[in-house]
């Protein structure tokens, strides 16, 4: 498929030009939109994005939040496995740093990568 680059939530224009993504960017980029949705935030599709809670409580579970990484980043259909994650999370500054990589369901397997900031 291909779709819109999105750039810290803004659509990138270089030139007076929307900048396009394809392949495996741009599954890479939904499973990043996914990450960075809220679940409910998306009035179309209410059960789509991550579930937020465990990494907003006093004591978050690393674990936990993995797991629901894997759940919002299975939500893109033609992801077939994530195989690592790391999660980050800076209390201080309260963020989260979480990259992926996962297997693309291909004959090929791709793999894809990602980072996002929460």
């Amino acid at each position: 498929m291909r779709t819109f680059l999105i750039n810290d939530d803004d659509i990138v224009i270089e030139n007076g030009e929307v900048v396009m993504v394809e392949d495996t960017d741009e599954i890479c980029q939904c499973v990043e939109r996914a990450l960075t949705t809220r679940v409910g935030e998306f009035f179309l599709n209410i059960e789509h994005g991550m579930d937020y809670e465990e990494m907003q409580s006093k004591a978050p579970s690393s674990e936990r939040i993995k797991l629901d990484v894997i759940e919002a980043a299975l939500q893109e259909e033609r992801v077939n496995l994530i195989k690592s994650i790391d999660v980050d999370i800076d209390r201080a500054n309260r963020r989260a740093e979480i990259t992926f990589v996962g297997l693309l369901d291909t004959p090929e397997g791709e793999e894809i990568q990602g980072e996002v900031v929460i």
